[in-house]
């Protein structure tokens, strides 16, 4: 008769004590995402600003470039640019006119194919969710904290 009563007392504790456990450690369920773009050269933003500060426009070459660690072929986060490319980076909107524009993002775009331009990602995001499971599993509420 003691183990019956004993049974039922831990029968009744194990729903509370699966309530507690939602209530404290849901935040734990509930998933982060880190998001890094790293590249070879720089280790930090001061050697990539840097390294961005030695480039001499209409001087630089490629080769300096590379040496820099300006390399789309080695840097995956690295992108070559066509001036259809600048175009619609820097003339997005109809009442942007050439004119307007950098001069030397002008002689670019007039120099068409003999001109190509670089474009560097570099990324350093982390997205933490809060908040209640349930509401978050059923998209009820999410509330997603992203800094970086």
């Amino acid at each position: 008769m003691l183990d019956n009563n004993l049974f039922g007392k831990r029968l009744l504790l194990a729903p509370i004590f699966a309530i507690a456990l939602i209530a404290v450690g849901s935040g734990s369920l509930l998933p982060s995402v880190k998001e890094t773009t790293k590249t070879y050269w720089w280790g930090s933003f001061d050697e990539a600003k840097i390294a961005f500060e030695q480039i001499i426009p209409y001087k630089s070459t490629t080769g300096e470039l590379q040496k820099l660690g300006f390399d789309p072929y080695q840097t995956p986060n690295l992108k070559i640019l066509t001036y259809l490319d600048i175009i619609q980076r820097f003339m997005f909107n109809p009442s942007i006119k050439k004119e307007e524009l950098d001069k030397g993002i002008q002689d670019c775009i007039n120099a068409k194919t003999n001109c190509s331009a670089y474009e560097i990602q570099l990324k350093n995001i982390t997205k933490k969710r809060y908040g209640n499971v349930l509401l978050d599993l059923f998209n009820f509420k999410r509330i997603t904290k992203k800094s970086g």
